[in-house]
């Protein structure tokens, strides 16, 4: 069970990887649903 558990969190790894390749704006979608899944509170920039 493990082993398969690890083998599609490599799968799911890699096929965000190849979203990222093909479009570099696909981090910060993925970064967005990151923080919505650990409630990241944006805090603002210093330098903003």
């Amino acid at each position: 069970m493990r082993r398969n558990n690890q083998l599609s969190f490599q799968t799911l790894i890699q096929q965000e990887k190849d979203r990222i390749m093909k479009d570099p704006k696909e981090i910060d979608k993925i970064y967005d649903r990151l923080d919505k899944k650990f409630e990241v509170i944006k805090q603002p920039s210093p330098n903003a």
